[in-house]
Parts: C-alpha cells; structure tokens; sequence
C-alpha cells in the first residue's frame, strides 16, 4: 500500500492531503476535491456496502461497519415507531372493533378501507357498528358544491333514508337559521330537484366518477356494492346540474367495482 507521504494529488501531483472515501481518489486541497467530483460524476459518500478484500480490512474499515450497523439498527427502530410506516397502508393491524367494522360492511356488500391512526380523516371518522342493534352508524359528509359549504353529520342509522338525513338541510322546518342562510339556494331548489352522488373509489379511470344514490332509498342500501373510504363523502347538487359530473353508468359499475374488489383480496392474500 502506498505510503501517505508519497501519496501525489490525482489533480496537481502536489502531496495528496485526503481520500475520497468512495472512490479513494487522493486530493491535496478543496479545489481539487470539488474538481475530482464534477470530472467523476463522484457523490464522495463510501459505498458501505461494497467488497473489501481481507488484506485491505483495517480499524477504519471495521469502525465504518459497525456504524453502518448502528445506522440500519436506528432506521429499523424509526420505523417500528412511526405511526404511518407502522400501520402499513390501508386498514392493516386494525383494532378488533374497527375489524369487525369492515367485516360487517362487507356483509352488507360494502368495501370499507380505514386510514392509519394519523391521518386526518380517520380522526374525524365516528362510525361504529352497535352489537346491540346490529346496526351500523355512519359519519356522513354532506358537500354541497354550489353553496360552497360542507356538513359532518355522526351517528346516521343505515337504515335511515337518504331523504330523511338530507331534511335538516333541505326542508325549513327543519334547519336551523345559519342552516336556511347558508344553503337558501338549495332550501328553494327542494328536496326533489336534487341529486346525491358519491365519489367512486379505486376505479382504473384516472378522471373523477360519481355514482348516482337514490335519495329514496337507506343509506345502507346505496352503499351496497361500493368502496368507502373511512366514510361516505355525498355530493348534494341540482339535478339540471347532472351533466356537469361524470356519473357512471349502472351497466359497467358492477364490473369496475369487482376489479376493485379483486385488487382488494389481493392485497389482503398477501398480507
């Protein structure tokens, strides 16, 4: 190995004063690194993974290694205690009561897909499943696009029409004064000219789909065969007001869903 006094600059040839570390290209000042790395495309961060022969192991080397080591030891231990990193995606090491949540969703024939504990609108997120009653109680966001405004209603009954949850904003008699101030246009409009859509999730579509609810109809009954995210976000609009939203046509929803579906046991197949 050459000796460190006749160890020459690979720029100058003047007596070389460092190592690159990730190349061992030797350099005597500043300039000449910063001149070694544009010429060589070199980053000047050891490989810590790259073969060393037994003669060239030294003390250095072995100190490299072991913080190397430390290093992996450190990262592993961030993210065993990252709630994100730790929750691993979508609905995974879920609490028994949320489990059972998205069991008895699925009965009812809809995909339910839970956030990590982080995330904002798991957070927001009231639904539960009453053993009791056999019931599940949806937390609903009702958007209502043209008012500019947005509810979170907690504790709405499956078994509760959509009509009957949408009175308290629709109908006079049932709104409060900041209610009948904020959704005027929709309070004239009337329940019966509009329309409930709900955003599609997990479509292979990269362009935004609803699907048409039948306001008639129970919650529980409009969610059978589609996808949740934590909890069901519905678009109030007018109905002349239809053409301006991608709804998706009854005939092909069926097979878009169980695409979704089909991603979905994948997913859990490999867990």
């Amino acid at each position: 190995m050459e000796s460190d006094s006749n160890r020459k600059c690979s720029g100058c040839e003047e007596p070389a004063k460092y190592c690159c570390p990730r190349c061992s290209v030797n350099s005597c000042s500043l300039a000449c690194v910063k001149k070694h790395k544009e010429d060589s495309s070199c980053d000047g961060i050891r490989d810590k993974t790259a073969y060393c022969k037994v003669e060239d192991f030294n003390d250095m080397t072995l100190l490299s290694d072991y913080r190397f080591l430390e290093e992996s030891a450190t990262a592993i231990d961030n993210a065993a205690r990252d709630k994100l990193k730790r929750a691993g995606g979508l609905g995974s090491n879920l609490p028994k009561w949320l489990h059972r949540l998205k069991i008895e969703a699925k009965s009812r024939g809809t995909t339910l897909k839970i956030f990590p504990a982080c995330f904002t609108k798991r957070k927001q997120n009231s639904t539960w499943y009453s053993h009791k009653e056999r019931t599940i109680y949806w937390t609903v966001c009702w958007v209502f696009p043209q008012a500019n405004v947005s509810y979170n209603d907690k504790k709405i009954s499956e078994n509760v029409p959509l009509s009957s949850a949408l009175a308290k904003y629709l109908s006079p008699k049932h709104s409060s004064v900041e209610l009948q101030q904020q959704l005027m246009f929709y309070q004239a409009t009337g329940m019966k000219s509009v329309k409930v859509l709900l955003q599609a999730e997990f479509l292979s579509s990269k362009k935004t789909r609803y699907h048409e609810l039948e306001i008639s109809e129970s919650l529980k009954e409009n969610l059978r065969g589609k996808t949740i995210v934590e909890y069901p976000v519905l678009y109030v609009i007018p109905s002349n007001h239809i053409p301006c939203y991608s709804v998706i046509n009854p005939e092909i929803e069926s097979s878009e869903e169980s695409e979704s579906d089909n991603e979905e046991s994948e997913g859990e197949n490999k867990d």
